[in-house]
């Protein structure tokens, strides 16, 4: 079928394009996409500072409706909304213990341009209306499309009474809102699975988010939830306000050394937990100095491949423990639970998103590079030029 794409070739384009896409194969769900979330790793891709099979179809926070179901699919049906998550083997360890979104062949489902998993692995279902093969499947997804074929296990059904297009995100992203010069692609799941899963933290702890953007407020929202006392750092004054209004204290920070001294003064004692939600190295340093003795710090924005940090071994020994997050651990049940969120007003999505149409797609990668919004999402296009009505 014909379908319409963002295109890039990794040298600062990207286009909208009508391309081939294949029907569903075994396991497969074909989607009618409704929007898809724009993120730091998206624009890697299109600068050429992130590996990809080129020329290709990025985009990996997509939302949809089935449009139909392949070979095999017997849980999902035409006409059911999704949210489309990331790829994922099913049989190595991480999915075995259902932390899904550390699987062992997700780099390579976000790198090769075609199905990694299942019987038609090494398969692409794009190609341009020449015949040439055209880099698809990215993070199982490349939700930058009209429609797109997934794997039915990398599906969240959500209820319909839900704002199908600005749920898009809750699959991966949302940017941790322009720190590091907008180059973290820190996603909104991390923050809640960081909370719940990884610090875990008791009523009345003392938790510290470092980043306020959609990450950052998620985590905050996570923290609250679990009744600890939050701080929040950020070094621009809408987004402490913005975490003023979520309910945590907010304290504003130029140097990340000035940290430690900074929490010991607003807190009386080293805090509990840190989460680090920019990606910035010598915040992840200053974060892992001064969380507490048997305290955790959680490093959740993204650096660019090779960033080293420095930990004084010293202080380590004291309990503190320094784990990377990433995605949602366990998928399916981190964006059921945020959608529910969403749906009782406990999660301030309106307050993040931003959508555009798809004529403004070059806006809306602008304006997440420079964080002059804290989540763009795109709609998806329409191959007739009718708008877009999911």
């Amino acid at each position: 079928m014909l379908i319409m794409a963002a295109v890039t070739h990794g040298r600062a384009d990207l286009t909208w394009q009508i391309v081939e896409l294949d029907p569903p194969g075994p396991g497969e769900v074909l989607v009618r996409l409704a929007a898809s979330g724009i993120c730091g790793t998206d624009r890697r891709v299109i600068d050429g500072t992130r590996h990809f099979a080129l020329p290709g179809v990025i985009g990996h926070e997509g939302s949809g409706v089935v449009e139909e179901v392949g070979p095999g699919v017997s849980d999902l049906h035409p006409g059911e909304h999704v949210v489309l998550g990331w790829a994922r083997c099913g049989s190595c360890p991480a999915c075995l213990a259902r932390a899904t979104s550390y699987c062992e062949q997700t780099r390579r489902a976000t790198e090769a341009g075609v199905r990694v998993f299942g019987p038609l692995s090494g398969q692409g279902a794009y190609r341009f209306p020449d015949g040439k093969h055209l880099g698809g499947h990215f993070f199982g997804q490349s939700s930058l499309a009209s429609h797109t074929v997934v794997a039915a296990s990398s599906l969240v059904p959500i209820d319909r009474r839900l704002p199908l297009a600005k749920l898009a995100p809750l699959g991966c992203g949302f940017s941790a809102g322009g720190e590091r010069r907008g180059e973290s692609a820190a996603a909104l799941v991390h923050g809640f699975h960081a909370v719940d899963d990884v610090i875990e933290p008791q009523p009345g702890a003392n938790v510290v988010v470092l980043g306020i953007g959609a990450v950052g407020s998620a985590a905050i929202v996570a923290a609250k939830m679990a009744g600890a006392h939050v701080v929040a750092a950020d070094r621009k004054p809408g987004k402490l306000q913005l975490a003023a209004q979520l309910g945590a204290d907010p304290l504003a920070i130029e140097d990340p050394a000035e940290l430690p001294n900074l929490l010991r003064n607003q807190l009386g004692r080293r805090p509990d937990a840190v989460v680090e939600c920019t990606g910035n190295p010598q915040l992840a340093e200053a974060a892992a100095a001064a969380v507490g003795s048997r305290g955790v710090c959680a490093l959740i924005g993204g650096s660019r491949a090779g960033t080293n940090i420095s930990l004084d071994h010293n202080r380590l020994v004291w309990g503190k423990r320094v784990q990377g997050v990433l995605g949602a651990g366990d998928i399916n049940r981190t964006i059921g639970r945020l959608a529910n969120l969403c749906q009782d007003g406990s999660f301030p999505l309106d307050r993040l998103v931003q959508v555009y149409p798809s004529d403004r797609l070059s806006e809306a990668l602008a304006d997440q590079a420079t964080g002059l919004v804290i989540k763009p999402v795109v709609l998806a296009p329409a191959i007739s030029g009718a708008p877009n009505q999911l």
